[in-house]
């Protein structure tokens, strides 16, 4: 059976270590959590012991804490110096057995630098890091531990709906012994979920039975959310009768539980999506074939708890303020090259017809990905990333995202790779009820150019007092409107300057989008970092990189 190690000092941080244990029962059971020194006989020789427990864990957990790295024994000499030092040994066989270390900052706690741990063990600070505080944001915390742990240990009542005791899923708590239904790799509705009073999962009491929380993200976003409203919402009465039109309005109970209604008429509403305002839109989920048109087999009527669906709200506001630009069906030319042993290398013009779609004015700004981070359903939430299991991956890895550059909050996003670009989509697309993608590198370009093949979106000569790029000086990023005379013909900005943006295709074939392939994606643009690109050249980068110097904008398709 797989495990999940923890790792800790039991003199720094006993009590919140004490804290993830108790919650990490409740999902996982007891037996999948080897807790280190609480595990291990009396007599049995500690490193041997360790290595063979080990072997059964997929996965350590390395609490650290503000003191974790200057610890001193009763020595006076630091901990981590000293070659016998459990801790230490614990990382040093964990490194040893490739197993996956999470390191989890306590207590504020900074991620140590390599300079300050022993040769042996400076592999932890190539990590990614995933944060729990102690205080409120402790049942988000905890969730988002959960989620990346659920890719490596199994939960014991798979895909169930009965309660089960923590520790063995063994025994049903209503008598029934009948097996969980397969999902049949059906996507899957949010349904109501009424939580429990947050004060008895934080604290269980000896006689309840824990309930093993099914995998479905849908129970984690239930849980992170009961401990934050503090409070369970009044149930309706079984025996009532329905109530009126007004009482559904009025009752919070019922309020609830209503579907999420989603209509573009609230929303600015671009030409691309006029003929839709009236419509109640759902979306396929991801791992849900793509299609071009927004209602298809694949949909679902979804259903989202109003105390679940707080950040939909944030979501319709974040579609609200954006500014858009509609761009006529046309044509646009990109250049390619070919290359065979009688012509050697030739490039020619591939002609692309395009439908008439809308883009975003400007870059996704930080502001704007952070309501994507924060929400509990947002950026942690494993639905997102189902598109490619590359993706899926790369997020077990990273579960919390890379700071972008400092600065305003209104500036362009960075340090975003091509998978966090395609999970933002793939979740502001369910909320809201519109299909959002990045662009294809030809509606890319077309928003660019508009109806001739300029060189640059101003014309065919290169102004540096156009756009923010090398030639410019700014020396780092700028707001969307700071180059108003730069901006495309169909009124697009930052198409020749600021940032590089990505787009949905694959960079070898230029016209492929398949989402699951780990191939390099089209790049498209100029940045501040580098001498101006003409709007035609084109660039590859993979789709797991991030730099300061490539961000993203969003297109709403008219299909």
């Amino acid at each position: 059976m797989s495990k999940i190690f923890i790792s800790y000092r039991r003199g720094e941080t006993i009590d919140i270590t004490g804290r993830i244990y108790d919650w990490l029962i409740k999902y996982f059971g007891k037996a999948a959590i080897f807790r280190d020194l609480n595990a291990i006989p009396y007599g049995a020789n500690f490193r041997r012991y360790i290595s063979q427990s080990l072997h059964t864990c997929n996965v350590m957990l390395l609490i650290i804490g503000k003191e974790w790295v200057d610890m001193k024994g009763e020595d006076g000499q630091r901990r981590l110096d000293d070659a016998g030092d459990a801790v230490r040994l614990e990382i040093e066989e964990a490194i040893a057995n490739k197993l996956t270390i999470i390191p989890v900052l306590v207590q504020g706690a900074k991620m140590p630098k390599a300079t300050q741990l022993p040769p042996t063990i400076r592999e932890v600070t190539n990590l990614n890091a995933i944060e729990v505080a102690s205080g409120a944001d402790f049942p988000q915390h905890i969730i988002r531990l959960v989620t990346t742990l659920q890719l490596f240990v199994k939960m014991p009542n798979k895909g169930g709906k009965a309660s089960r005791k923590a520790g063995d899923g063994a025994n049903n708590t209503n008598g029934s012994n009948r097996k969980p239904k397969p999902s049949a790799n059906k996507p899957v509705s949010i349904s109501e979920v009424t939580p429990e009073k947050s004060e008895k999962l934080d604290k269980p009491e000896k006689k309840a039975t824990p309930k093993a929380v099914d995998p479905n993200p849908k129970a984690a976003d239930a849980i992170a959310t009961e401990k934050l409203e503090n409070a369970a919402p009044p149930k309706p009465s079984a025996t009532k009768e329905r109530p009126s039109r007004s009482e559904r309005e009025t009752d919070p109970a019922i309020a609830q539980t209503k579907s999420l209604q989603i209509s573009t008429q609230r929303a600015k509403v671009p030409a691309a999506m006029i003929g839709h305002e009236s419509e109640t839109i759902s979306l396929p989920l991801p791992g849900a074939p793509l299609k071009d048109r927004l209602l298809n087999s694949d949909t679902v009527i979804v259903r989202i708890p109003a105390h679940i669906s707080r950040a939909a709200v944030d979501a319709r506001k974040l579609i609200e303020l954006m500014d858009w630009c509609d761009i006529p069906a046309g044509k646009i030319a990109i250049p390619m090259q070919t290359l065979s042993a009688q012509s050697g290398l030739q490039i020619h013009d591939r002609v692309y017809t395009l439908d008439a779609y809308s883009i975003g004015k400007f870059v996704i700004t930080s502001s704007q990905f952070n309501v994507f981070t924060a929400a509990n359903d947002g950026y942690n939430d494993l639905r997102w990333w189902q598109f490619s299991s590359g993706a899926l991956d790369w997020r077990v890895k990273h579960p919390v995202a890379a700071l972008s550059a400092p600065g305003r909050d209104d500036l362009p996003r960075v340090n975003v790779n091509w998978y966090e670009a395609m999970a933002f989509c793939f979740w502001l697309s369910y909320k809201v009820g519109i299909k959002i993608l990045l662009p294809t590198e030809q509606q890319w370009q077309r928003a660019a150019q508009g109806n001739d093949q300029r060189e640059y979106p101003w014309g065919n000569v290169f102004d540096a007092g156009r756009s923010n790029t090398l030639e410019s000086g700014a020396g780092g990023l700028t707001l969307g409107i700071d180059y108003p005379k730069g901006r495309s013909p169909f009124n697009v900005y930052d198409v020749a300057g600021n940032v590089q943006q990505w787009t949905l295709n694959e960079f070898a074939t230029g016209s492929s989008t398949n989402l699951s392939s780990g191939e390099g994606r089209v790049i498209r643009g100029s940045s501040w970092k580098f001498k101006a690109n003409r709007l035609t050249q084109r660039f590859r980068m993979l789709p797991y990189q991030q730099t300061d110097y490539v961000g993203f904008r969003i297109v709403i398709n008219g299909k």
